[in-house]
């Protein structure tokens, strides 16, 4: 199994430049309490989107399947309708316009060790309930910030097999029939790296780093993909 770098947000010093080489380096990365450096996000939970954030629209997925990208675009529902008739699936929404009114990016801190504003490319919302999860995918550089819950990572750096995944998986399919029919010869033939993501870590995805997430318990946070 492959390393992941993992440090106490409280016990590093000179936290900007450690991130410019860790960025370099495309290393997976943890930073536990790494929430403390966004205290506003430390405010999420259900009452707080529902109070702030209720009628922003989100996506579902159906029935938690694990191929999430076909409703990145489809923002069908409030939060409020979330959170009141939905919230036994997966939600994840994809937002490419940081500057929209009541923008969740409102609650991130400026500045901060990892990104500026101008560099984010778009960002994620999500909250899941046990057993919802991703199938394996790659982007930019992003950084999870999950506010709440427990949420199981796979890391391994293989496109051509994400790629492939993409096109057997293509819809109608649950994190573990994935894990089932995939994870023997995943982890036979790659290096892979696997970590428990706790509330308040913040986990770095490297450029182009194939990665898989199950949710183990309820989960909250947004994923901030940057230049």
């Amino acid at each position: 199994m492959n390393l992941i770098n993992i440090y106490d947000i409280n016990d590093i010093n000179d936290l900007y430049n450690k991130f410019t080489d860790i960025k370099h380096n495309n290393i997976p990365t943890v930073f536990i309490n790494g929430i403390n450096l966004f205290p506003q996000l430390k405010k999420w939970n259900t009452d707080y989107i529902l109070n702030n954030y209720g009628d922003n629209l989100c996506s579902i997925t159906y029935d938690n399947d694990a191929v999430a990208n076909f409703y990145f675009s489809n923002k069908c529902i409030t939060y409020k309708d979330y959170f009141n008739d939905f919230n036994h699936t997966l939600s994840i929404t994809r937002n490419d316009n940081i500057n929209e009114n009541n923008s969740f990016i409102n609650d991130i801190t400026f500045p901060n060790p990892f990104f500026k504003k101008e560099d984010i490319i778009r960002y994620y919302t999500y909250c899941g309930p046990p057993e919802s999860g991703i199938l394996p995918h790659y982007h930019s550089y992003a950084l999870n910030l999950m506010t709440y819950g427990m949420k199981e990572w796979i890391f391994y750096d293989n496109k051509k097999l994400t790629d492939y995944y993409e096109i057997r998986y293509i819809r109608n399919v649950k994190y573990k029939e994935w894990y089932k029919n995939e994870y023997t010869n995943l982890k036979k033939n790659n290096k892979i790296i696997e970590y428990i993501q706790n509330t308040n870590d913040i986990v770095f995805i490297p450029k182009n780093y194939s990665h898989g997430v199950y949710n183990k318990q309820h989960t909250l946070g947004i994923v901030i993909e940057f230049n």
